[in-house]
């Protein structure tokens, strides 16, 4: 490119490293979203937020999910109507919220599939491409 400037490769580096995180960060917002509420619908009875991040942490192979974006993430989901809270008394302490998944929800766990399934593909198409170049 004519006039096109690059500062030292430790800027280069740098801005590459933090366009991944960014990358990384983006990625996985729609994937814990996506994990936990699949997490929510494969269970045959009310689970906490515990065990939740325990059955996410069973099925990921890559990493696990912070106990904070867990929460974080439920209580959006109760907002937007795709789970109910069912609260428990524990015998000792407060009482325990545990998570269903509603009929909204799984309406939109179907949705989120066939979302991730297609960008997924259109990725992977692009990604073989680059590869094969």
């Amino acid at each position: 490119m004519v006039g096109a400037r690059r500062g030292p490769q430790v800027a280069v580096t740098d801005a590459t490293d933090s366009a991944r995180r960014k990358f990384r960060r983006e990625i996985q917002a729609g994937a814990n979203a996506l994990r936990v509420l699949a997490v929510l619908a494969s269970s045959d009875r009310p689970l906490y937020g515990i065990e939740i991040i325990e059955l996410v942490a069973d099925t990921d192979r890559v990493r696990g999910i912070e106990q904070g974006t867990v929460y974080y993430i439920l209580r959006s989901f109760f907002e937007q109507g795709l789970v109910m809270i069912q609260t428990r008394p524990t015998g000792h302490g407060p009482s325990r919220k545990y998570y269903v998944i509603t009929p909204t929800g799984q309406e939109a766990l179907s949705a989120w599939i066939s979302d991730w399934t297609q960008a997924r593909e259109a990725v992977d198409s692009i990604v073989t491409a680059v590869r094969g170049s």
